[in-house]
């Protein structure tokens, strides 16, 4: 016996038309969305705080370094704040002056470099090397910049015992 067709708008209907528009629809390109966006998206959802991280640090140093901010009573983000204020202070050298550093943080002196080495000394040792690391380049800067100034007390950090050009 025949099988029976039955009429549409587009023709006749019949089951080999119905599998090849499935087929058809199984092979159109699916719209996939990146791991990035899809974790992103979570972190949001869960409520994470907006707080600067030092750019090139490993997550688990920037976890230490939320530590030590949480330990010592700083604001979230506020090392990652002194890291900016101690590049900008060598970045626009004239303008400032070695004294730009200072009074930008909460911590003990003020200055942004006395922070970064403290945060630094809180830490595990990859975690500091790491820190260190990212510090080192604007030190360096700092140094070729700076004459040792003789009259400093010993005490004082390598930083302070510094006189500018």
């Amino acid at each position: 016996m025949p099988v029976p067709q039955l009429l549409t708008v587009d023709g006749p209907f019949t089951p080999s038309a119905v599998g090849r528009s499935l087929v058809s629809q199984l092979e159109a390109p699916m719209p996939r969305r990146s791991p990035g966006e899809i974790r992103t998206e979570q972190s949001r959802r869960r409520g994470a705080r907006n707080r600067q991280v030092i750019p090139g640090l490993s997550t688990a140093t920037n976890r230490q370094i939320a530590q030590f901010e949480a330990q010592h009573g700083l604001p979230p983000g506020h090392v990652a704040h002194a890291f900016q204020a101690w590049a900008l202070a060598l970045h626009s050298w004239p303008d400032h002056g070695p004294g730009h550093g200072r009074g930008t943080t909460l911590w003990r002196d003020a200055h942004a470099r006395t922070l970064l080495q403290g945060a630094a000394s809180a830490m595990n040792r990859k975690a500091r090397r790491q820190l260190l690391g990212a510090v080192a380049p604007l030190d360096d800067r700092f140094l070729t910049r700076t004459l040792p100034d003789p009259f400093s007390p010993p005490a004082d950090p390598w930083w302070k015992r510094r006189l500018a050009d």
